[in-house]
Order: C-alpha cells, then structure tokens, then sequence
C-alpha cells in the first residue's frame, strides 16, 4: 500500500501541523487499514528513503510482529538529510522536494539519528542501497546483532535530492 503522509499528497491536513510522530502513526494506520482490508496475517514494512526511516521508527515503538522490512537507501541522519538539498546552519532550508518545511518541522528532522535498539519484533531486514558509506555500515553492523540483515548494494546514476532526476529516473529493475 502506498500512501500520503498527514499534510502531504492527497492527504487530510495542513503540513504546518505535521510532525514526525504523526508521520510515524501514519505507517502504523495505513498498516493497519492494508490488514483489515486483506486479511493477511504477516505484515512486512517497505520504505523509500525518509519512509524508510519512519518505517523504521514505527516498528521500533510497534508492538506487533514485522515479517520484514526493507530500507530502501534509508535515511539514517536527519542533520545528513537536510544536509543533502542544501541545508546549513547559516542558511537552513524551508522545503524538500517542493514541499514546504517550518521551523518546527526542520528542528524535529534535523534531530533524527536512528538507533539500531528495540528491534526485536522485526523477522528480517533488508537495506537496499545504490552506494554506501561508513555510518551505514556501522548502522548496519549494529542492526545485525539484533535481527538478521541483508544487504543489497545496486549503483544507479541520479541524485536523490535534485528533483529532477528524481522524479523523471529510471530505476534499475535490480532496485525494483
């Protein structure tokens, strides 16, 4: 199921009272909402960048069981995220992507740090990456100590914080 967090997209609200806690609700809702419309009994979490890391964040404080879930170039750092679209203390950023950024909501993301602790409710989880770095590895090192850990590193050409070629990139089947 793919769906709009609060404030963003085709979904209620305003993003001026967005939040990350909200966001991290929101995967738990719309996980929800996907189980009592399918039956299904397994649940697994996908998340493509930032939703990886609310993805994340949901199952660490979720008390049900996660068959799987997989980060898909994850964003691990809120300070590193901002940091990719230009964002610097002199001059911090007020959107990503087109989508505006308040104060509030830029302090909260600049806070994040995932940690890899309280995960012990997820089966399996898989990083999808098309490049790494020494704090993944690390991240993914510390992961690997508590659930099982695959890792699957695909190069493809683009950057993920230039719109453009966000919006208009071919993904290479392997990342799909």
């Amino acid at each position: 199921m793919r769906f709009d967090y609060y404030g963003t997209g085709d979904s209620d609200g305003g993003l001026e009272s967005a939040n990350i806690e909200r966001w991290v609700d929101d995967v738990g809702t719309a996980s929800n909402e996907l189980l009592n419309i399918s039956g299904c009994k397994q649940r697994s979490l996908i998340g493509l960048r930032f939703g990886s890391t609310l993805a994340f964040l949901h199952a660490q404080k979720s008390s049900a069981h996660w068959q799987s879930l997989t980060l898909w170039e994850p964003v691990l750092s809120g300070e590193g995220y901002l940091a990719e679209y230009g964002d610097t203390p002199e001059k911090p950023i007020n959107n990503i992507m087109g989508f505006p950024v308040d104060s509030k909501l830029h302090s909260e993301i600049s806070a994040l740090q995932l940690s890899p602790t309280n995960i012990e409710n997820i089966g399996t989880i898989n990083c999808v990456t098309s490049s790494t770095n020494h704090y993944q590895e690390k991240f993914l090192r510390e992961l690997g100590c508590h659930a099982p850990v695959t890792q699957s590193m695909i190069p493809i050409e683009g950057d993920w914080a230039k719109t453009d070629e966000f919006l208009s990139a071919m993904l290479p089947r392997e990342m799909i």
